[in-house]
C-alpha cells in the first residue's frame, strides 16, 4: 500500500509522546491520519529547509491516542 501525506500544524499525543499530525490518502483514495512522532533526514541530505519547515509551531491540538481508546465496531458494520 502506498499513502500521499502532508504535514499540517497540529499536534496530537501518541502514547503520551507529542506527535505531529499529518493528513492524506491511500492510492485508492482512503483518507487516512498518520501521527508521526519521529522523522529523520538521510546524513547525506541537506537537512536546512526540512528542519526549517517542521520547526513552524502547531495552532491547533487535533486529539489525543491512548492505548484502549479504540473500540472495536459494533456488529454488522464494516468500519
Amino acid at each position: 500500500m502506498k499513502i500521499t501525506i502532508e504535514s499540517t500544524s497540529e499536534i496530537g499525543t501518541c502514547n503520551g509522546v507529542p506527535a505531529r499530525i499529518w493528513k492524506g490518502a491511500t492510492d485508492a483514495g482512503v483518507p487516512v491520519l498518520a501521527f508521526i512522532t519521529r522523522l529523520a533526514v538521510a546524513e547525506a541530505a541537506d537537512a536546512t529547509e526540512f528542519e526549517r519547515d517542521l520547526s513552524e509551531p502547531p495552532t491547533v491540538v487535533l486529539l489525543t491516542y491512548r492505548p484502549g481508546d479504540l473500540r472495536p465496531a459494533p456488529a454488522g458494520r464494516n468500519r
